[in-house]
């Protein structure tokens, strides 16, 4: 099973575990993430939770200081290319992204 395909999963099943980091594709995929929650200037609770969810080994306030970080960086698009080309499935990365903008959305961002 693909990482996306895992964080898929645990962003949709509560009751699944959090995943240990360390996965090669962990940093771009987080950072992904990261940047869609920014992208209006402001991390919002529903998605500071999903956050929460793919990094659970951060306890809140070091996670907001670690997206605070990624958020100042630009988006390493070759990153997520590598990722892809490693054999991730390009529409899971598509949907892994689309639950965070899905979570921007709900809120009316």
């Amino acid at each position: 099973m693909s990482r996306v395909s895992q964080y898929l999963e645990l962003i949709s099943d509560p009751g699944l575990p959090p995943l240990s980091p360390g996965h090669p594709s962990d940093g771009v995929l987080w950072a992904l993430l990261v940047h869609l929650a920014f992208s209006d200037g402001v991390v919002h609770g529903d998605e500071f939770a999903l956050l929460e969810r793919v990094r659970a080994d951060l306890d809140p306030g070091d996670l907001m200081e670690w997206a605070m970080t990624q958020a100042m960086e630009d988006f390493d698009m070759a990153s997520l290319t590598a990722v892809v080309a490693r054999g991730e499935i390009p529409l899971d990365v598509l949907r892994f992204a689309a639950r965070q903008t899905e979570q921007s959305q709900r809120l009316g961002y």
